[in-house]
Order: C-alpha cells, then sequence, then structure tokens
C-alpha cells in the first residue's frame, strides 16, 4: 500500500541529496531547533517530494503517522511548527489528505544572511514564541525575570506567557508574550494579564507599588514600547 500519493506539480529537478541534507543539518536545524517530530516529518516530506523532483503532495494523516510511527494529533501539530516555520505550506486540508508544499531550507524565509536586519525591519510580524533562539530575547528584554511577580528567571525553571490568551484572540507578537516563571504560567491559565496582576496584588505578593509598575509595564508593552533588543542577535541565527 502506498502510504503517499503525489499530486501533478511543477518539475523542478532533483537538488543533490547530499547537498540538502547538509541544508538541513547546517541551517534549518540550528536556525530553527526543530522538535524531533518535526524533523522527522519534514525529512521524509523532502524525500517524497523536492528530492523527487516535485514540489507538492498530498499527504493521507492515517497513513502518514502510520508510516512515522507517530500519533496523528502529533503529527498535526508537527504540520503547524513546520508552517509556521515557513517550511512547508499547506494548500488543502480534508479527509482525503493534505496537500502540502515542501520548500527547501534555501527556500525558506529567514534562513541565510540578513537576518538580523530584516528581523528590525519586519518586528512586528515576529514570532516570538515558537522558537527558542527568539524567546532568549524576550528573556533578555524581561532582564531574566518573571514580567508578573518579578522572581529571577533559571533556565530549567522558566516559560513563556500570552498577555491575552491566544483563546481570547492573542498573538506571539513580543506585544503580547512574556517571560514569567512556572508558578506565574500556571495560576494565571487563561485570565487576562491585567486581572491575573490584581490577584498577586491582593495576595501580597506584589506591594502597590510593584502592582503600579507592573500594570504600567503592561501598558507599555500593549503600545509596542517594549520592543526586544536585537543586539543579541550577534553571532544567532534566527528567523521570522
Amino acid at each position: 500500500m502506498r502510504v503517499l500519493k503525489t499530486k501533478k506539480a511543477k518539475r523542478t529537478g532533483k537538488p543533490s541529496a547530499a547537498q540538502v541534507w547538509a541544508e538541513v543539518e547546517d541551517r534549518f536545524v540550528p536556525t530553527f531547533e526543530p522538535w524531533p517530530s518535526e524533523r522527522v516529518v519534514y525529512l521524509r516530506l523532502l524525500r517524497q517530494t523536492r528530492l523527487a523532483g516535485r514540489e507538492t503532495i498530498r499527504v493521507s494523516l492515517q497513513a502518514f503517522s502510520e508510516a512515522l510511527r507517530i500519533s496523528v494529533s502529533t503529527l498535526r501539530k508537527a504540520y503547524q511548527r513546520l508552517e509556521s516555520k515557513g517550511a512547508i505550506q499547506i494548500h488543502e486540508r480534508g479527509y482525503t489528505g493534505h496537500l502540502i508544499r515542501v520548500f527547501l531550507p534555501s527556500e525558506i524565509r529567514g534562513i541565510g544572511r540578513g537576518e538580523s536586519l530584516r528581523l528590525r525591519q519586519d518586528v512586528e510580524a515576529i514570532n516570538f514564541y515558537a522558537r527558542t533562539n527568539l524567546r532568549e530575547l524576550i528573556y533578555a528584554r524581561e532582564k531574566h525575570r518573571c514580567f508578573y511577580c518579578g522572581r529571577k528567571l533559571k533556565k530549567t525553571c522558566r516559560g513563556m506567557d500570552h498577555v491575552v490568551p491566544r483563546s481570547g484572540g492573542g498573538d506571539e507578537s513580543y506585544r503580547n508574550v512574556v517571560a514569567c516563571c512556572l508558578e506565574c504560567n500556571s495560576m494565571k491559565g487563561e485570565r487576562p494579564a491585567a486581572r491575573f496582576l490584581k490577584i498577586l496584588g491582593s495576595f501580597s505578593v506584589l506591594t502597590r507599588k510593584q502592582l503600579r509598575q507592573r500594570l504600567a509595564a503592561l501598558k507599555a508593552l500593549r503600545h509596542g514600547k517594549l520592543k526586544p533588543s536585537f543586539g543579541a542577535l550577534r553571532g544567532l541565527r534566527v528567523a521570522a
């Protein structure tokens, strides 16, 4: 039984498998730090498309998940993350399968030279939540302290939070993503940030002065006055 059925697409020629592998290892992986599931899915899609001289492929979720020995839910999440990184583009979704366009590492926006300049220009459109290396810019902006309670953050005990929950329409821009401790992340849940800060004040976690300062910082964040510093990008490969 064939797991994947390719759809007629524009012939692009077959790139060198060795060159593509080198680009994956030297450019795609360092830039995006993909999860193991993302890496497995991307490599299989590359083999079935670009290394076969095609750009698109129609994939059966169930059959593909069985072939890769991962769950359908894990496969869906891998698709979402790969699409957010620009590695794939899903043109159609359906019960018979997904029609996916696959990009070579060299074709993915953000990989290669000039990342720092482009990031500065496109800061409003950058997803600061999805990529580990971009999260570091948020941690640096907060001076490695929890945005809510002010606690010093350790690398082994820190997280990111959406000021406006995604369930409420929040995005992953620098205006809506903050560094926080795991305790605040858990306590806040789906609450709006302002409401959560007032709860911390009522529990005496924050003094009145600290509460005013955090609410002011929240207002500044929403108005775009707390942009991350891109000085930390020196020697760091990132992508929007």
